[in-house]
């Protein structure tokens, strides 16, 4: 398993650099589809907890680079895995594409 490491080339921890993205699942079971999936093509991406101020979820997220938020979402419908896609600093009702919101409640 990949660990939570460094930030892409590029990227930044701080308010400096973009934004991470996250995907987050409802069972961790999809998260380590997608996972082996993304690992497969060679998308840089790390697996993470899910963090809190984010979603309460299955607890497992992956983390990668804003810029490939549609490369994510199109390997994540081919393998018919329901994924919330959230952009750090952006608000989550502004960002992902449904799913779970904070509370673990189904979105509108």
């Amino acid at each position: 398993m990949e660990r939570f490491g460094p930030p892409p080339s590029g990227q930044s921890t701080g308010g400096s650099g973009p934004p991470w993205s996250y995907a987050l699942f409802r069972t961790a079971t999809d998260g380590f589809r997608l996972h082996r999936s993304l690992r497969v093509q060679g998308l840089p991406h790390a697996l993470c907890p899910t963090p809190r101020h984010l979603a309460a979820s299955c607890g497992l997220a992956l983390r990668f680079a804003s810029d490939l938020e549609g490369e994510v979402q199109r390997f994540a419908d081919a393998l018919s895995v329901p994924v919330d896609l959230v952009c750090e600093g952006r608000p989550l009702r502004e960002g992902p594409c449904g799913g779970l919101g904070a509370s673990g409640d189904e979105r509108t």
